[in-house]
């Protein structure tokens, strides 16, 4: 048979080798023995019926190669080829089973690992549709957001082992490859294509490269991670931005492959953190700054005026600050305090019409702000160039408003640099001005408060002075309140009255005692401006020479011995007066230099004092000698007699005015009788005729005496003289001597009659035998008079 041959045998299982060894290969290279998907059961089967096949196709080669060299027979031959087909059969059959039962396995294994693959493919499908989702969540969840959201992206990765500095530069290459509207709009394009691309280095703004610089150090110092950093920059357009900044770095194999990242504008947050808490700080400010300004004592207010002057400008960042006041009639601000934090001198005064349009702002009660680098009206032209020439940038002013009255101003003023002053900042300059205006209004309150209480008790002192001067007047006056007459000569006395009364010059009043120089004198007064001030009195002739200077100047406190106090002098006293210095031929020469000084300047020193005192007074002087001549014997001064005799007025004597003593003596009886509580309603004519034959040396003062007397003895209602003409020419010694002395007591004689009447009635006051009858007034009128002069019943000795 043709199988039974060798050669045919030889070219089969070379056949089924070559086979095999294809199917193996291919088996092997497809990855087939290696696992995978394809299940190893299946493997190892299909692997060893392969095997097994190679190993006997390859055995049988071997045997038919070889064999037939040894063996001849052709019996042998046959029974070796029977005994090969069966093996061959039986390995065929089991190779085949082996490797049919591994492919059986790995396809029943396929259909399980392809329902897995279907069922993987499926839960792949919708993880995609999860991650699609979720990305589309994404999407929407940044572009809903208001925070801006980007990432950079690195080309090539970024080794995170690179020198800082050089990190710093190389994230700066980071290219945005995702972002939301709001990035796109902060960084200035129109939509998310236009800011895809962007490196971050492109977002640096020529203004401001260092913000950046530091976002990205802190960003690789922190480990690639940033939380709430607080990014302040310039915009490339220039503006303010304050961002919160979170980045989130991605790191794959120790490099840096992206960066996410979320930031928030907050700016506006910024703005109303400051300005809430500018707020809080100017609350706090104005509650110490008034506090302060409210206990402002009396006994430095300058120094904590200033004080809380310079705080103020300290606060508002001023260089300097002032206080004016204004003065409307010289049309000037004169300044009250000022403050500078470098120094130097400041104007004292300023015309209002060097800044005329800040000052109509301020007449108007406006708060103003002008600037020499901002845009001004052409009113303020002339007030900026005033401004550059004093060497200011800028100038804010609010006025001082007291009791709905403006009466000043405060200003805040720089020159080194251009303060810019906002609407908040005008708001806040005007509070503060009203706490100043109120607290200068209290200090000048109370200086004016002080100064009219030193006045007062100035005044209260003059008064209590006056007061002693007064009722010394009192006690000394001859009752003459008006001048009675109507000769010549006295009308042209009173008509000289008239023409200088008005005027404030000096007046010497010249004539004999007794022919009323002093009523001339207070007829000046009382018809000049200075009526309602007194008219003070100096009797020159009756005051020691020693006391003169004290009595007119005054003197301090230790002037002299028994100086226990200060002492005001009549000069003090007769302010705004006039004073009436009577027999002023008797001054001492060597205090007229002194008068002369007060009449000429009208000022003067205390004796015992330096302080100069300034005196608005009006001098009368009155003498009965003739000055001329002892100014040609040297004991008066030129130069003061020429200053006094500016108006000179002569007055007659009472002999020489023709007509006027029945007029006169009228006038004195009806005065003296009402003080004396009597009735009298004639002078008898014999009375009357001795009176105007009598030559009367003493003058109205000797007539004013002697009816005086005649009225103190007469108990009828017509008045006649109860003393002989002896005696009356003996009176008249008496009160000449007592003229020429100042010493005429008319209290005293009064008292002398009282109480000889009082003696010879025994004491009784009332009844038809009691001393008022005998005086001829009411008994109430007798004992008021008895109180009024002191008359006490003596006591009778035991």
């Amino acid at each position: 048979m043709i199988w039974s041959t060798p050669w045919l045998m030889i070219s089969l299982d070379v056949a089924i080798l070559a086979i095999l060894a294809v199917v193996f290969v291919v088996l092997a290279r497809s990855g087939f023995f290696k696992g995978g998907e394809i299940p190893r059961t299946g493997r190892i089967l299909v692997f060893v019926g392969i095997t097994v096949a190679c190993l006997f196709y390859l055995a049988d080669l071997l045997i038919m190669t070889i064999l037939p060299k040894y063996v001849d027979q052709q019996k042998t031959m046959e029974a070796m080829t029977f005994l090969h087909l069966e093996v061959q059969w039986y390995t065929s059959i089991s190779s085949l089973f082996l490797i049919t039962a591994g492919i059986m396995v790995i396809a029943r294994q396929r259909k399980h690992i392809e329902a897995t693959i279907r069922r993987n493919a499926r839960r792949v499908e919708r993880v995609q549709d999860e991650i699609m989702q979720s990305e589309q969540r994404f999407r929407s969840l940044i572009e809903q957001t208001k925070d801006a959201v980007y990432c950079f992206e690195f080309d090539p990765p970024m080794p995170t082992d690179l020198p800082l500095a050089e990190q710093v530069e190389f994230i700066k290459r980071g290219v945005v490859v995702e972002c939301n509207q709001v990035f796109a709009n902060a960084v200035g394009v129109e939509s998310i294509p236009y800011a895809i691309g962007l490196r971050f280095g492109d977002l640096d703004s020529a203004k401001d490269v260092r913000s950046h610089a530091d976002l990205v150090r802190a960003f690789a110092e922190n480990d690639y991670q940033l939380d709430s950093f607080e990014l302040l920059y310039k915009s490339i357009d220039g503006h303010d931005r304050a961002l919160s900044v979170n980045f989130t770095g991605v790191i794959e194999n120790d490099h840096l492959v992206r960066i996410w990242g979320a930031e928030v504008d907050v700016l506006a947050q910024k703005q109303v953190n400051a300005a809430l808490k500018s707020r809080r700080d100017f609350q706090e400010f104005v509650a110490d700054i008034s506090s302060r300004l409210i206990s402002i004592n009396d006994d430095e207010p300058d120094a904590a005026l200033l004080d809380c002057m310079k705080d103020a400008s300290t606060f508002l960042d001023a260089e300097r600050a002032r206080i004016f006041w204004y003065d409307s009639e010289k049309m000037i601000i004169e300044l009250e305090y000022f403050w500078s934090r470098h120094g130097g001198v400041p104007l004292t005064s300023v015309s209002m019409r060097t800044f005329p349009w800040l000052a109509s702002k301020m007449l108007a009660g406006e708060t103003t702000r002008l600037s020499c680098n901002d845009r001004a009206p052409s009113e303020a032209d002339k007030d900026l160039e005033k401004m550059r020439g004093l060497g200011f940038t800028s100038i804010v002013a609010a006025p001082l408003v007291v009791n709905a009255a403006s009466l000043g101003v405060m200003a805040f003023v720089n020159a080194s640099d251009d303060r810019q002053w906002s609407d908040q900042d005008m708001t806040d300059i005007r509070v503060i001005a009203d706490l100043f205006a109120g607290a200068v209004g209290r200090i000048y309150n109370r200086q004016a408060l002080n100064l009219a209480l030193s006045e007062l008790r100035d005044a209260k002192e003059r008064l209590e002075a006056e007061n002693i001067y007064l009722r010394q007047e009192i006690s000394t006056t001859h009752g003459f309140d008006e001048i009675r007459g109507e000769s010549s000569q006295l009308r042209k006395c009173l008509h000289q009255v008239q023409q200088v009364a008005g005027t404030t010059t000096s007046v010497l009043i010249q004539g004999e005692t007794g022919t009323g120089k002093e009523l001339i004198a207070r007829a000046i007064h009382e018809r000049s401006l200075r009526k309602d001030r007194p008219l003070v009195k100096v009797n020159c002739a009756a005051l020691p020479a020693n006391l003169i200077e004290s009595e007119l100047f005054g003197h301090e406190k230790g002037a002299y011995t028994g100086a226990h106090s200060r002492k005001r002098g009549r000069f003090d006293l007769a302010h705004k007066g006039t004073l009436f210095l009577d027999e002023i031929g008797d001054f001492p020469l060597d205090l007229q230099g002194k008068l002369l000084r007060v009449v000429q300047e009208g000022e003067f020193q205390r004796l015992g004092g330096t302080d100069n005192i300034e005196v608005d007074v009006r001098l009368i002087a009155a003498t009965n000698r003739d000055l001329q001549r002892a100014v040609d014997r040297g004991e008066f001064r030129a130069d003061l007699y020429y200053r006094i005799n500016t108006f000179p007025i002569f007055l007659p004597k009472l002999i020489d005015r023709e007509g006027d003593i029945p007029i006169l003596a009228e006038h004195i009886v009806k005065k003296q009788a009402a003080l004396l509580g009597k009735e009298i309603t004639a002078i008898s004519a014999t009375m009357m005729e001795h009176l105007q034959s009598y030559s009367w040396p003493g003058n109205v003062r000797e007539l004013e005496s002697v009816i005086q007397r005649a009225l103190i003895s007469s108990v009828g209602p017509v008045l006649e003289l109860s003393e002989s003409v002896a005696t009356l020419a003996k009176a008249e010694k008496v009160v000449s001597g007592n003229a020429k002395t100042g010493s005429v007591d008319l209290s005293a004689a009064e008292r002398s009659h009282i109480e000889e009447v009082l003696g010879q009635a025994r004491w009784v006051i009332g009844g038809a035998e009691g001393a008022a009858e005998k005086l001829g007034i009411p008994p109430s009128t007798l004992r008021s008079k008895m109180k009024k002069l002191g008359i006490h019943r003596p006591t009778p000795l035991s």
